[in-house]
């Protein structure tokens, strides 16, 4: 069953597409329960309480940029506001709509062509690259200004200060392939099945 289901079978292709080793989706075995423990804090009830005042201010935001009575791809919304809402609890930076957009098209071609239901020279298209770019901008300046500016003890660490201070499961500094990506994955990994959810959930609370 291990090696039917491995997660490096099924996503190596990703890990190899983003120059990441340690891509958490692509481990297995003890390995991928290191990744997790590491990271347990940037995910951690305590970090979203420790944001409360601005995630609460960031939807109310985003909400109120619809009019009353106006129809609204509520997908698309829940893609955003999932998006900021981890981003802003596990990085402290929502992204805006930009990141949204750019994460939507790098995130659903990646795995896409990655898992293999999408030809592989998706990966070659200007659009993908594009947006692969400006992601991976992103991550750096997000990285720099943690190198810059470290958060205190009281504030807990953030995906950036983990990948930039913590050993990798081999107890290696991580590669750039790996803070790039573990600083996008909290940009990213909702943008599909939480708000997918989350969407069916609100649409289930109107019926």
């Amino acid at each position: 069953g291990a090696k039917s289901l491995s997660s490096g079978r099924a996503f190596g292709r990703m890990a190899e597409e983003l120059r990441s080793p340690n891509l958490l989706v692509a481990l297995d075995g003890p390995s991928h329960t290191t990744m997790r423990r590491m990271l347990r804090p940037a995910h951690s009830r305590e970090a979203a309480e420790r944001n409360l005042p601005s995630l609460y201010a960031n939807c109310e935001a985003v909400t109120r940029e619809h009019a009353p009575g106006q129809r609204v791809p509520i997908r698309a919304l829940m893609q955003r506001l999932v998006t900021e809402q981890v981003g802003l609890a596990a990085v402290g930076h929502g992204g805006g709509p930009e990141v949204c957009r750019f994460g939507a098209e790098f995130s659903s071609t990646m795995t896409g062509a990655s898992l293999g239901r999408w030809p592989g020279w998706y990966l070659w298209r200007s659009g993908y690259r594009h947006a692969k770019a400006y992601m991976e901008a992103l991550a750096r300046k997000l990285i720099e200004a943690r190198r810059a500016a470290p958060r205190s003890p009281a504030d807990g660490a953030d995906l950036a200060e983990i990948f930039i201070h913590v050993r990798d499961p081999d107890g290696k500094p991580f590669e750039d392939g790996d803070l790039i990506y573990g600083v996008l994955g909290a940009f990213v990994a909702g943008m599909d099945t939480a708000a997918s959810v989350a969407s069916f959930l609100l649409w289930e609370l109107l019926r």
